[in-house]
């Protein structure tokens, strides 16, 4: 090999070609251009020297003795530690079926001999410019899938820990539920005893807030579970064709004597053509919950309108508290307290809203509906929407 004074090369070529460095032009044309130039005059000395040398880019002349010049590029491209590196073929063979093998064995270019050194060179610029940039994006790519892989495993871990949460939190309700109407149970039956009993007027009074205390536990029992029970997928869901109507009728019945007792007045405009695919108690005890909160919480003599409509793929239920006006930074505490940071957030006005509406969100969420809660003017709105 010639002398190679100068240490900053550009990058390492290597010629494989049966003619003696000697006499090969086109090492003499690298090495003025800077290149630092390897040579093999075969196929098995190419190779021995791509396994010790740090090669760039290869200029592989077909015609060779042993070993030619496709079986070369063939090995050279089967290594994955060698099949990155760029291949020109040399070739005095200027045929197009030559050249189209040449590239079916993955060679990425060709010159003809007698070879034009400008030429050369443009294409030897051009694959090492391309080399260096696919090695760059390879490079990018190898620490963007170790970023990925990394969050991957972070998220994976969160999702565990959320897991586990949700599950404590369900096996809480659950447990809460539970707990609760034990006791209940017995301060309901000598609550019931005492309405036997002859009592003064305050002790009546006394045994009245008694009444609605445990009847506001028993509700708060009941959310719980229920709550739970969807959100773990225990309850067995059962969907069918009802009429909406039917639905609405079958809640009021449940609370006809509340109703009565505050003097609701209740305006109904439901077509008793709308059916919508439900589970017909779930989403019975659904509106039921809209309306004692609607009934517990409003006035004496409230009105409470009740409109059913299409509304694009929806079948909307719409229930207007009339009078009634929330401020729009606490709709989002009533559709899930879950999201609350203390649950003394869940008040307005002094009055707690408790579990009623936050429930009916998972009852929707449950049939693959939606709800939603809003002002306008001056009526507090609640909207279920149901997937024709």
């Amino acid at each position: 090999m010639k002398s190679q004074k100068n240490e900053n090369f550009k990058a390492n070529i290597l010629i494989i070609d049966d003619v003696s460095i000697e006499h090969n032009v086109v090492a003499d044309f690298l090495l003025l251009e800077n290149y630092k130039v390897f040579h093999a005059q075969d196929g098995i000395e190419a190779l021995s020297i791509i396994n010790k040398e740090k090669i760039d880019l290869i200029i592989l002349d077909i015609m060779m003795p042993k070993m030619d010049g496709y079986e070369v590029c063939k090995r050279i491209k089967k290594e994955v530690d060698t099949a990155t590196i760029p291949i020109i073929f040399l070739t005095a063979k200027g045929d197009i079926d030559s050249i189209l093998k040449g590239f079916e064995y993955g060679a990425q270019d060709y010159v003809i001999k007698p070879f034009n050194g400008v030429e050369l060179l443009a294409r030897i610029n051009t694959h090492l410019e391309l080399k260096a940039q696919r090695e760059i994006l390879s490079s990018i790519n190898d620490m963007l899938a170790e970023k990925v892989k990394e969050k991957t495993e972070e998220l994976e871990i969160a999702n565990q820990k959320l897991k586990k949460l949700e599950k404590a939190k369900n096996n809480f309700l659950s447990l809460i539920s539970h707990e609760i109407r034990t006791p209940l149970n017995a301060i309901m039956g000598f609550t019931a005893l005492f309405e036997f009993t002859n009592l003064t007027d305050e002790q009546k009074e006394y045994l009245q807030y008694l009444k609605e205390s445990t009847n506001r536990l028993l509700k708060l029992s009941e959310a719980a579970l229920l709550i739970s029970s969807l959100t773990i997928d225990h309850y067995n869901i059962k969907f069918d064709s009802f009429s909406l109507k039917e639905i609405v009728e079958a809640a009021f019945q449940n609370l006809e004597n509340k109703i009565k007792k505050k003097n609701v007045l209740i305006l109904k405009n439901i077509n008793q053509d709308i059916s919508v695919k439900v589970d017909f108690n779930l989403l019975v005890k659904g509106i039921e919950l809209i309306l004692e909160n609607s009934i517990d919480y409003g006035k004496t003599g409230q009105e409470i309108e009740i409109n059913s409509f299409n509304e694009d793929n929806y079948i909307v239920l719409e229930f207007i508290n009339k009078g009634i006006n929330i401020p729009n930074e606490e709709k989002d505490k009533i559709l899930n307290i879950f999201l609350l940071k203390d649950f003394e957030d869940y008040k307005y006005e002094n009055n707690n809203f408790g579990v009623g509406l936050s429930t009916v969100k998972y009852i929707m969420d449950a049939h693959s509906g939606k709800m939603e809660v809003k002002n306008i003017s001056n009526n507090f709105i609640v909207r279920l929407y149901f997937t024709k």
